[in-house]
C-alpha cells in the first residue's frame, strides 16, 4: 500500500503538474557533437530518464496472468510519432504492390477461402510467400485433391513467421472437366495486376456485380465483413479480400461475376495472435508467454519478430540459421491496457515523477562497452520514495543514443535484466523482453538488420522495473554510442 508521504507527493504533483513535469526530449535522430563521444574513449556516458510509479499503479507490482516469465509481442513493431513504444498486437503496416501484399515487418498470415461459386468447375488455390510456394487446401496442380468449390467453406490455414518485406501472392486456378479428366482452364496471379482480381480493404465499396445464373453473390460470401446498409467493406486494417474471376477473360460477359474464388488474408505479428480457427484475431489485447526462446546460429536469444529462419544471409554474406522458439498462451504480460502503458515512458502528472539519470559504459579488453549491475536502483529515497521498502522499486527507464553502422565489424547490442525491456533501432523493434521474470537476455546483431554502412542510426532502450525481488540491468555493446545531455531538457527539481 502507498504510504502517506508518497500519496501526498502524487496529489501535489497532480496539482502542480505544469511546474513539476520533467520534459525528456527523445528525437528520432539525435544531433550529437562527436567531441562528446571522443572525450573519454574508454567510457561512454548515456543520458536517460527514470520515471517513478506508485505500487498502486495497475501495471506495477504485478504478476502476469500466466505467472512470472518472459512475454513477447505486447508492443507494436514501430515507435509512435512522438518516439514512444506502443502497446498492441495487430500488424497493419503493409502495402499492395502490383497486386501483391507486402508487409513492412515480420509477420504471420492466415489464408481463408470464404467461398467459391463457378458452376461445375473445380477451383484450386496456391499462396506464395516470396518464392516459397504453399498449397493451403490441397495440391494446387490437382483439380480433385485441391478443389475448394464445394460446401466446406470457409476454410482457413495459418503460416508464420516471415521476414519483413516478404510479399504474399495468391493464385487461383479453375479446371474444366470432372474427376479423372480435368484440364486447366485459367490461372490468375494477384501479383500481375490482373483485371481478373479485385482487392478490397476496409472502407471500400462492395462491388455491385450480379452473379451468373443462380450462383451465390459476393455478399453471400462477405456478409460477415460488410456493412449491408452502406454496402461498405468493414474488415480490419490488417486484412485484405481478393475476389477472383477465373471463368472468363471477357469481363463484359454476364459470367464475369468475381465470386469464383473469394480469399481473405489476415496478418498478425505472431502465429499465436491468430486464434487457430475462424478469420479473426484473438480477443486478447497483445502478447504471449515465451516457453522457449528464438535463437540465432550461435544459440543466442533473439526477438521473435526478428526471426528469419534459414535460407537468407546477413550483410556480410553469412548464412542465417535461426531456430524458432515456442510461443505459449496469449497474455499481455501484466500490462493492463494501452492507456496504462502509455504512461510508462511519458511524464504523467498525478501518476509519475521523473528525473534525469546517466549510466556509464566502460570498454573491456575485448572492446565491448559494458554497464552491468544486479542492483539497478537509481532513485532510492528520491521522487515518490521507497514506500517503506529498502529500495524505490516500480519505475521505468528510457535512453537514446546515436551510433554509426560499420558493416561486418561484429557490431551488436545485448541486454539482460529482470523485467521488461525493449530496444528500437531507428524506430523499429529489434529486442522484445517483456514480462516480469527472474532474468533473460537477447542479442541484436546489426549485420542482419538491413542497415546502410557509414550511416547514423538511433538506438532507443525502454526498461521497466516491476518486480521488487530484484533489479539486474546488464547492457553490452560494441557500438560507440553518443548521447548528448544537452539535448535533454530536464528540470533540476528532481536531479
Amino acid at each position: 500500500m502507498m504510504n502517506s508521504n508518497k500519496a501526498s507527493t502524487l496529489f501535489a504533483l497532480g496539482l502542480i503538474g505544469s511546474v513539476a513535469t520533467v520534459s525528456f526530449v527523445m528525437p528520432d535522430k539525435l544531433s550529437v557533437p562527436m567531441m562528446y563521444a571522443a572525450a573519454s574513449p574508454e567510457t561512454v556516458t548515456l543520458t536517460g530518464t527514470v520515471r517513478d510509479f506508485p505500487s498502486s499503479h495497475p501495471d506495477f507490482n504485478v504478476v502476469p496472468d500466466l505467472g512470472y516469465g518472459a512475454y513477447a509481442g505486447s508492443l507494436l513493431g514501430e515507435l509512435d510519432a512522438t518516439g514512444k513504444p506502443q502497446f498492441g498486437t495487430k500488424l497493419t503496416d503493409f502495402e499492395l504492390v502490383n497486386g501483391g501484399l507486402v508487409p513492412g515487418e515480420p509477420y504471420a498470415a492466415r489464408i481463408s477461402v470464404l467461398g467459391s461459386a463457378i458452376g461445375s468447375l473445380r477451383v484450386t488455390v496456391q499462396v506464395k510467400f516470396g518464392e516459397d510456394e504453399v498449397d493451403p487446401f490441397g495440391p494446387f496442380h490437382n483439380c480433385n485433391g485441391g478443389n475448394v468449390n464445394d460446401d466446406d467453406n470457409p476454410r482457413h490455414q495459418d503460416y508464420g513467421t516471415h521476414p519483413a518485406g516478404t510479399p504474399i501472392t495468391v493464385l487461383g486456378r479453375s479446371w474444366d472437366g470432372f474427376s479423372g479428366s480435368c484440364s486447366e482452364r485459367m490461372t490468375i496471379d494477384t501479383s500481375t495486376e490482373s483485371p481478373n482480381v479485385l482487392i478490397l480493404r476496409d472502407g471500400d465499396a462492395l462491388p455491385d456485380i450480379d452473379p451468373f445464373g443462380n450462383q451465390a453473390t459476393i455478399l453471400d460470401f462477405l456478409s460477415a465483413y460488410v456493412d449491408a446498409d452502406a454496402d461498405v467493406v468493414t474488415i480490419a486494417d490488417n486484412q485484405a479480400i481478393y475476389l477472383f474471376e477465373v471463368g472468363t477473360t471477357d469481363l463484359n460477359d454476364a459470367t464475369a461475376d468475381f465470386q469464383d474464388l473469394v480469399v481473405l488474408v489476415t496478418l498478425a505479428r505472431q502465429l499465436s495472435h491468430l486464434d487457430g480457427g475462424g478469420a479473426t484475431l484473438t480477443d486478447q489485447a497483445a502478447g504471449y508467454q515465451v516457453l522457449a526462446p528464438w535463437t540465432d546460429v550461435a544459440g543466442r536469444a533473439i526477438a521473435p519478430s526478428t526471426y528469419m529462419g534459414t535460407g537468407q544471409t546477413d550483410a556480410c554474406g553469412n548464412p542465417i540459421t535461426d531456430v524458432a522458439g515456442t510461443a505459449g498462451s496469449p497474455s499481455t504480460g501484466g500490462i493492463t491496457s494501452a492507456e496504462t502503458f502509455s504512461q510508462w515512458f511519458t511524464d504523467a502528472p498525478g501518476t509519475n515523477l521523473s528525473a534525469r539519470h546517466d549510466i556509464s559504459l566502460t570498454k573491456d579488453a575485448a572492446g565491448v562497452y559494458r554497464y552491468e549491475t544486479d542492483t539497478f536502483h537509481p532513485i532510492d529515497g528520491k521522487l515518490l520514495g521507497n514506500e517503506g521498502d529498502s529500495h524505490n522499486d516500480f519505475f521505468t527507464y528510457s535512453l537514446a543514443a546515436e551510433f554509426t553502422y560499420d558493416q561486418c565489424t561484429d557490431q551488436f547490442i545485448e541486454f539482460g535484466g529482470g523485467d521488461g525491456a525493449w530496444l528500437f533501432i531507428n524506430g523499429r523493434l529489434v529486442m522484445d523482453l517483456g514480462g516480469v521474470r527472474s532474468g533473460a537476455a537477447q542479442h541484436v546483431s546489426l549485420d542482419r538488420l538491413g542497415l546502410t554502412s557509414g550511416q547514423p542510426y538511433t538506438m532507443q532502450l525502454f526498461y521497466a522495473q516491476r518486480d521488487p525481488a530484484g533489479s539486474p540491468f546488464r547492457l553490452r555493446t560494441t557500438l560507440e554510442l553518443s548521447s548528448d545531455p544537452f539535448t535533454q531538457n530536464v528540470s533540476a527539481m528532481f536531479d
